[in-house]
């Protein structure tokens, strides 16, 4: 996938991000994506009314530009095609798309991640990279959205821990949130401060414990001063 920086760096809920992610896997073989809604419904685990929402977020942006085909004589639409608006992605690592004319489209069924590979036997199994991806991406859904900060960075610290830290990191939030209260720190923090292990959450457990429920004072009164 190719996320530029100004779209980690935008206010697209993490899902959208990630179906933009998608639109730039499919678009990659022939220059723009024609996968239908229900695809993106299934690899993102949202509802078609949600994936509409995304797809309009990303083009009120100006980051994506759709365009139907509609069959011979009729308003009935044969195809959507999805296209990179490379007049707003200027990140470097974005793959240059020029303004030649799109292939010819055949009958073959929408492209999908899987398909765009060079034999149809290959089978794509995720990397550990992809896992934490999606790890970070439902930890940013999860997070207070006023302490999420840069993305970008964040997902880079994430995929530094190992998997066994990038889970806990998911498993522990609730409790760590019900610690912190309001003083929730920025999730890069939460990530490189370790948090979310069981030795910062019992710590922080014990002084919360013992700040609520204070020792009771000894009054001297109940002593007997004649010796």
């Amino acid at each position: 996938m190719v996320i530029p920086a100004n779209v980690w760096d935008s206010d697209l809920n993490a899902k959208a991000i990630l179906c933009y992610g998608h639109i730039t896997v499919l678009a990659n073989k022939g220059g723009f994506c024609y996968a239908n809604n229900n695809y993106f419904e299934k690899v993102l685990d949202v509802s078609t009314t949600t994936v509409g929402r995304y797809l309009n977020e990303l083009e009120d942006l100006g980051l994506i530009k759709r365009s139907m085909i509609y069959r011979e004589g009729t308003k009935e639409i044969e195809q959507r095609r999805i296209y990179l608006n490379t007049g707003i992605i200027t990140d470097e690592y974005t793959p240059i798309i020029t303004d030649e004319q799109t292939p010819i489209i055949t009958d073959e069924q929408d492209n999908t991640t899987s398909n765009n590979n060079t034999s149809n036997n290959i089978i794509d199994v995720p990397s550990e990279d992809d896992i934490k991806g999606k790890m970070f991406f439902k930890l940013v859904d999860m997070y207070p959205k006023n302490r999420i900060g840069n993305r970008q960075h964040g997902l880079k610290k994430f995929k530094q821990l190992d998997i066994h830290k990038a889970k806990l990191a998911l498993v522990n939030l609730n409790r760590y949130l019900a610690v912190a209260e309001g003083y929730v720190k920025s999730l890069q923090n939460y990530i490189t401060e370790d948090c979310y292990t069981e030795d910062w959450l019992a710590g922080e457990e014990k002084l919360k414990k013992n700040k609520n429920n204070p020792v009771k004072g000894i009054d001297t009164k109940d002593f007997d001063t004649n010796y």
